[in-house]
């Protein structure tokens, strides 16, 4: 493999942070506390306040009576027994549950992400949850006591200025003891402006060392997941390791395999990249780099893509159907003392679909595949641009790329449109382009940020 971009995309989350791996090295360029405010994302924990309306929020009981706020616990409490909200959950009372409400301030497309899971695993019976859009149920579901995973949801929705969207946490059949729940959620309001590149304003803080030095991760773009109120990442080379911790720039790197190599002869025998996740009910679904015929003293490799499922809130990852687990190949096949195939992706769901964008060695330039979001992203699901229509199998050997843009990807809710950016020598560094139709690519006029060549081997003495 051969990247030194790391971009966090994060599906389903509201982060924008992309972080560039030069030598051992990380720069980043980071939005992250400032996308709150800035794209106008409402987070139930970030925005959390002990002032009714903040940002839209208020905290309720099921009756829809306000709760006092408890400056001493940071909490908001009711008149029954353990009738709580708290920032990142809360807890329902004797007999009626609790509301954490977010009135719409304005008409909106909104994209509603999130999980919930239990916060006291050592008792209780369990609890009901649900999202609602005034008395409409928009996702629901039950959390047993000592589920620590949960569930994820993600889902698009639209409201009037005004309109309440309600998170919801009733009580399970029996008491209310231990029924402490987790319950955070993101509001990311859908816009479709068009796009100015020559407006787009960028802000480069310091250098921020999260890795390294290190021998054997850092080989692929890294992503994560808000998964449970931490966030966990990904790092690969031939295998793939997580981070973890509570922002971006705490992260603890595990040496415990998520997802490694398969046996010899198989499409990913010289190992699997983790590049994609996407959190949705009590799963996590991933998409990983594959390599065999693999001879790196020659440059010879064969790239894929295969899928694989979490059970386990992305501690390890699980190969779905294997080996029938591919869902992606490129034009060229395997051939001596060449790069041959297609890989290196990453995936965004936008709308309907989940978008693959990956590097096509038949050309070197950036290709499109999208599977339905209903059809899991699993093998078979997948078909790839060409001759002007998603009308190629994955499996196939047919594709059109879209040209240079690279492939990794995230959407820019600001605009309702897709983003790539990539390390780029000939563009003067990093490149960054937008699409509001996934397949044509406008790009900025200068680099992102200057950069020197790339260095695949790494010297400690280089200048980046």
């Amino acid at each position: 493999m051969k990247n030194n971009i790391i971009s966090q995309f994060f599906i389903g989350s509201v982060f924008v942070l992309t972080m560039l791996l030069l030598a051992h090295k990380f720069l980043q360029i980071d939005q992250t506390r400032a996308a709150t405010t800035m794209s106008g994302i409402y987070s139930a924990s970030r925005d959390y306040s002990g002032t009714q309306g903040y940002r839209g929020w208020y905290y309720l009981d099921a009756a829809g009576k306000n709760l006092t706020y408890n400056s001493s616990t940071n909490w908001w409490q009711g008149t029954e027994s353990y009738q709580l909200l708290f920032p990142d959950g809360g807890h329902p009372g004797t007999n009626t549950g609790v509301i954490r409400r977010w009135k719409a301030p304005f008409n909106a497309s909104l994209r509603i992400t999130g999980n919930v899971h239990d916060a006291n695993p050592d008792c209780g019976d369990g609890v009901a949850v649900s999202i609602k859009k005034g008395s409409q149920i928009l996702w629901q579901g039950t959390i047993s006591n000592g589920n620590a995973t949960g569930s994820y949801f993600d889902f698009d929705t639209s409201v009037s200025k005004n309109t309440n969207i309600d998170f919801v946490i009733i009580k399970g059949n029996g008491n209310n003891y231990c029924d402490a729940t987790y319950f955070d959620a993101y509001i990311v309001p859908v816009t479709s402006k068009t796009i100015c590149l020559d407006c787009l304003q960028f802000k480069v803080g310091p250098a921020v060392k999260v890795l390294g030095p290190v021998g054997n991760p850092a080989d692929n773009p890294f992503v994560v997941i808000n998964s449970g109120g931490k966030i966990i990442g990904y790092t690969a080379n031939s295998q793939t390791f997580s981070l973890s911790g509570p922002d971006l720039e705490n992260l603890t790197y595990s040496p415990a395999e998520v997802i490694g190599p398969g046996p010899a002869g198989n499409f990913d025998e010289c190992g699997a990249w983790l590049q994609a996740v996407s959190p949705i009910g009590n799963i996590i679904r991933g998409w990983y780099h594959a390599e065999k015929s693999c001879d790196y003293s020659q440059g010879q490799t064969d790239k894929s893509v295969g899928y694989a499922e979490s059970y386990d809130g992305g501690k390890t990852f699980n190969k779905w159907n294997y080996p029938n687990n591919k869902v992606l190949r490129g034009i060229t096949s395997a051939t001596s003392g060449t790069q041959t195939g297609a890989g290196d992706q990453t995936v965004v769901r936008w709308k309907d679909y989940y978008y693959m964008y990956f590097l096509e060695l038949k050309d070197w330039h950036t290709g499109v595949a999208r599977s339905k979001v209903i059809d899991g992203g699993k093998p078979g699901t997948w078909w790839k641009w060409y001759n002007n229509g998603f009308n190629a199998p994955g499996l196939s050997q047919n594709s059109t790329t879209l040209g240079f843009f690279g492939q990794s990807v995230s959407h820019n809710a600001l605009y309702d449109a897709l983003s790539l950016i990539t390390t780029d020598k000939w563009f003067g560094g990093l490149r960054l382009s937008q699409s509001k139709n996934t397949t044509s690519w406008s790009s900025i006029d200068e680099p992102l940020l200057i950069a020197e060549d790339e260095d695949w081997s790494r010297d400690p003495a280089d200048k980046e």
